[in-house]
């Protein structure tokens, strides 16, 4: 059992990555420290069941912003005193980017994690 030209094309394509550059420094590599978030939309309050969306930006240890994906990033939003937490899918956009959206499952007061 085969798959047509078309499927074939559309599974190519989802493989496809841009190649990043030489890395010939370590300075070159994605830095957790130069790395940062931002909410998008950052509101004064919020609703049980809306989402939340976060934009990652990966910099190297240059603070020069990563022109290519495949960095490994979690984000978690969480409230300690409440003891809740939910993780957000990382969205690799390809160019040093990144999105994730979270849902909000409590009230009260809620922080946004990222790590590498």
């Amino acid at each position: 059992m085969g798959i047509s030209d078309e499927e074939w094309d559309r599974l190519q394509k989802a493989m496809d990555w841009p190649i990043p550059d030489q890395i010939t420094n370590l300075n070159q590599s994605t830095s957790p420290v130069h790395s940062s978030f931002s909410i998008v939309g950052l509101k004064e309050s919020y609703k049980v069941g809306e989402k939340i969306s976060v934009t990652i930006t990966a910099r190297d240890h240059n603070k020069n912003q990563k022109r290519y994906g495949g960095d490994f990033f979690k984000a978690k939003l969480f409230n300690s005193k409440l003891k809740a937490s939910v993780y957000g899918e990382v969205v690799d956009h390809r160019n040093g980017t990144y999105s994730v959206a979270f849902l909000l499952l409590w009230e009260g007061q809620a922080q946004v994690f990222c790590t590498s």
